[in-house]
This record gives C-alpha cells, structure tokens and sequence, in this order.
C-alpha cells in the first residue's frame, strides 16, 4: 500500500470517535478536581472517576450523592437495571469510608495481621456510610448484590502496631430490581 494512502486511512481511523467511550452521565467540579459518573457504552459497568487521575482529592458523602443521583437520573428508563457494576474508585478519596473501614477493622480483629480481599469487602458491605448508597440506588430500580475488593492496603497503627485496611478499589455488584 502506498505510503501516502496508509497516512490518509490512520488519519481517518483517528479522527472517528471510538464506539469504546464512555458515556459521560454527571460531572461536578470539586476544589482540587472534577467527579464524574461514566457509562460504558455496552451496558456493563459505571465507572466513579476523578480527573485528573491520580490527584489528592476527598469525595465527601454529599458530592457522591448528587454525582450518581444525577448519572442515574440522566438514563433512559429503558437502560435502568442494565449496569451490573459500578466502580467508586479508590476508598482512600473517600475519607468518612476509609475511616469507618479502619475503625471497623480495630474492633472486629484489632491483631489480624492480613486482610483479604473478602475481609475488607465484608466490613465495606456493613459500614454506615453504605446505607445512604443503598436507598439512593433503590431509587433508581438497583438493589446492591454485594461489594468487593481488590488492592487492600494496610498501614500499621501508632502505639499497637495493629496493621489496619485503610484503602482498596471498591466495585459495588448491582442486580435490577424486582
């Protein structure tokens, strides 16, 4: 193939949009970055995102709120129940759940020295500041199915040197009401 032709078709593949990205659904800009809600286009998963990534920025339980109640509510009837997933990101951007998660974690096993993956998602699943999720979700025709985990970090606690989970990537497992 001519040189100047394979240019001209990489162009052309460039320019299209991908049929890959993301549906914006909600975006709000907080002090340091902006949340934003995201869809995946084929119905699968919804992603909580930060931009720019890898920036130090606290969600509180109020900007989660409105950023997912608005996502949700910008979807069409006919595509509520069809998410299976939905990613919040880090749980050290959000400091009231990374907080309850350590505390949890100092009064169920102050000397467990590892923490799995289901450990930490056990504790996630119970924690107050779930609750408010759920109602929000039940609004929109989700029940959530379970949390998990994956990337626990730990920190070792001053005095005791109790190793407590502060941080891990949560994933909400959603189903559709019935």
């Amino acid at each position: 193939m001519d040189v100047r032709l394979q240019r001209l078709v990489l162009l052309l593949v460039a320019c299209v949009p991908s049929p890959c990205a993301a549906e914006v659904l909600a975006r709000l800009p907080l002090a340091q970055c902006t949340l934003q809600l995201e869809a995946e286009p084929r119905g699968l998963s919804l992603y909580l995102r930060l931009l720019p990534e890898g920036e130090d920025c606290p969600i509180d339980a109020a900007a989660l709120r409105h950023v997912l109640r608005t996502g949700f509510a910008r979807l069409p009837p006919e595509r509520r129940g069809e998410y299976g997933s939905l990613f919040l990101g880090r749980l050290v951007n959000h400091p009231a759940w990374s907080r309850a998660l350590e505390d949890a974690a100092a009064q169920r096993a102050p000397a467990q020295r590892d923490w799995s993956n289901q450990d930490v998602a056990e504790l996630i699943d119970s924690s107050t500041p779930l609750q408010p999720l759920r109602a929000l979700l039940d609004e929109f025709d989700y029940v959530l199915r379970a949390v998990s985990v994956e990337k626990v970090l730990v920190r070792v606690r001053p005095g005791d040197g109790a190793r407590l989970p502060f941080d891990a990537q949560i994933w909400l497992r959603l189903a559709p009401k019935r």
